[in-house]
């Protein structure tokens, strides 16, 4: 008999040691077990900046003279296959959301219609630049496309667009200096027209015209938009 009430005097001991344990709440265990929600995009951020390829270099297309008998027709050029900037007019277009118009056709101007009109032309001819350019074998010239660039202006209220591509080229300031050369050996005066003082570029497309520097756009690094990969 007083090993019964021992015994139970034990098992009654026994449960009331023991803890109970509160379950965890839901939302507690869910708030420590899922990742916070991600938050979504800003609307019209892109994830990444299209890549634009630089135009092929390597193909070669033969030199196309411009000695039209006008105001501001006669200038120097390097003519270049259309197709590879053709290209790049197509993806501008679509990645900047707009619609341009464009010559059907790419070249680096050398001698532009100003330089030509207002200096050169006084000492010497527009024909005696073209000899020069192709004894230099300008269309042999090497350059380096850096970027896609866009320059713009407002024009009776309304922003007008375009762009090109920005190159690099020592062999083309060259024949600048050729053609600065003649034109002092002539009587020029010199540093009248600067070699150096040259922003080579292709067009690929405008909105309503073409801009240059005389409306305040410089085609040069200042105006880049979208880099060729590999370039600073």
């Amino acid at each position: 008999m007083k090993r019964f009430f021992l015994a139970a005097f034990l098992v009654l001991c026994g449960c009331a040691s023991k803890k109970t344990v509160a379950p965890e709440s839901p939302s507690k265990s869910a708030a420590t077990t899922e990742a916070a929600p991600e938050k979504p995009p800003v609307a019209g951020t892109p994830s990444e900046s299209p890549v634009f390829n630089a135009p092929a270099t390597n193909e070669k297309a033969p030199f196309v003279p411009h000695m039209e008998n006008k105001p501001l027709q006669s200038y120097l050029a390097m003519n270049l296959p259309y197709a590879p900037y053709q290209a790049l007019y197509e993806q501008v277009q679509k990645v900047e959301g707009i619609s341009l118009t464009n010559r059907g056709e790419a070249h680096i101007t050398v001698i532009t219609p100003l330089e030509y009109e207002r200096v050169l032309k006084k000492k010497l001819s527009i024909q005696e630049i073209h000899q020069i350019a192709e004894s230099a074998k300008i269309q042999d010239a090497e350059f380096t496309p850096v970027c896609i660039g866009r320059g713009q202006k407002e024009i009776h209220g309304k922003t007008e667009k375009t762009y090109f591509v920005i190159v690099e080229s020592p062999a083309l300031v060259d024949i600048r200096g050729l053609i600065e050369e003649a034109y002092i050996k002539n009587g020029g005066t010199p540093h009248a027209f600067i070699p150096e003082r040259y922003s080579p570029h292709v067009t690929l497309g405008f909105t309503s015209r073409d801009l240059h520097h005389e409306d305040g756009v410089r085609k040069d690094r200042s105006h880049c938009i979208y880099k060729f990969p590999g370039q600073d």
